[in-house]
């Protein structure tokens, strides 16, 4: 089966085989020697024709005495008669020979075709001298290639799949072992003191609210992943809804001493877009950069117009990100440099979402360093195409 495999490329060809040659020649041998007895057999009948006797109405002559016909002009009607049938000739063998060689190159096709149904899809059909068919031909190679695409998609979605059940299931084991652990020793009642009651609770508890923050961003990014998820977009007046943003993080950021910054050009600036899944984008955003910004002073939003989009900027002057990071820290499950990441717990789940919910939204979502500044930069229009 694997020699046959080999061989079947070498043996599709859209050229015309020896044998199919040999047939259109037979094709037209054929087609030329029909319609010469057909001139035969009208010559034949004209000669008799022309001479045959008129015996009605009292009439005793030839269809030549009565049309007038002179030797000479019935010579020169048999070489137009004959030039005529040399051109219909030409054009009947022509046409026939033509729809039988378009019947082969159908043929072809549709071995090409049979051998790609087959999982050959690097195989397409060669577009050279086809004529007509051509344009079909092209037709189906772009189908091929779509369909090549579609299939490439779908191992990339079910791998993707696979890769993140692994790394969900993973990362739910750690803090669910911490869970089952504390909780026994707790059920065993093999604690000393209240003191360690109340730290075994405690621990558990932040155990389990990672594990729900892990379903959580879990139940998101499969969400906003898919095209059809519906988004409600509504005006916003951009000032407002950063303040209220900053007031959740403001907190954490004293905590920290870092200094939270907004910059809204103009103040009375507004944008449409759904107001939920945004503010999931700059908390998630803000939470990167208070987790993973160490050393940071400040963390700035900015926001402003330019033609027809909304351009929203979070900068941080902590440990900036590596540019050859840049490219892939909106990958699913991809985790930055791992003296930035080794002690902050997190599904690596954050940045996928931001990505999923601006491109919702018709946007785009980059980052960039300038200096010792790590810039993220959302793009969206600044009317929704919902509206």
């Amino acid at each position: 089966m694997k020699d046959k495999d080999k061989k079947a490329p070498q043996q599709l060809s859209m050229r015309l085989t020896r044998s199919e040659r040999s047939e259109l020649i037979v094709e037209a041998i054929i087609t030329m020697s029909l319609i010469f007895l057909l001139y035969l057999s009208a010559l034949l009948i004209y000669r008799q024709a022309i001479d045959y006797k008129l015996n009605f109405f009292g009439l005793d002559t030839t269809l030549r005495h009565m049309l007038g016909l002179t030797r000479q002009q019935i010579i020169v009607s048999v070489y137009i008669f004959s030039l005529a049938s040399c051109v219909v000739a030409v054009i009947v063998t022509n046409w026939r020979v033509k729809r039988r060689i378009n019947q082969m190159k159908l043929a072809h096709i549709l071995d090409y075709l049979k051998y790609i149904a087959q999982g050959h899809y690097e195989i397409r059909i060669p577009q050279t001298d086809l004529g007509e068919m051509d344009e079909v031909v092209s037709s189906i190679n772009h189908l091929v290639d779509s369909t090549v695409k579609a299939i490439e998609e779908e191992r990339k979605i079910e791998k993707s799949k696979d890769e993140l059940i692994t790394n969900i299931g993973h990362d739910i084991r750690t803090p669910l072992t911490s869970v089952i652990g504390y909780l026994g020793l707790i059920e065993n009642q093999q604690y000393h003191s209240q003191e360690d009651l109340a730290r075994y609770a405690h621990v558990a508890y932040r155990k389990a609210q990672q594990m729900q923050s892990l379903v959580q961003d879990l139940f998101t990014y499969t969400a906003t992943r898919q095209t059809t998820t519906e988004i409600r977009p509504v005006q916003v007046q951009v000032l407002r809804f950063m303040e209220q943003l900053v007031a959740d993080f403001e907190l954490n950021a004293r905590e920290k001493a870092i200094e939270l910054r907004l910059d809204i050009r103009p103040q009375n600036l507004l944008a449409s877009f759904d107001v939920d899944k945004m503010a999931r984008v700059f908390h998630n955003l803000l939470s990167n950069a208070l987790k993973y910004g160490a050393g940071a002073h400040y963390i700035e939003l900015l926001a402003y117009q330019e033609q027809d989009y909304i351009y929203f900027k979070v900068k941080n002057d902590g440990q900036a990100l590596d540019k050859t990071e840049l490219e892939d820290i909106f990958q699913r499950s991809y985790r930055a440099d791992q003296s930035r990441s080794a002690n902050q717990p997190g599904t690596g789940l954050g940045l996928a979402i931001v990505r999923n919910i601006v491109e919702l939204h018709h946007g785009r979502v980059y980052a960039t360093v300038e200096g010792k500044e790590t810039i993220f930069t959302i793009e969206i229009p600044q009317k929704s195409p919902q509206q």
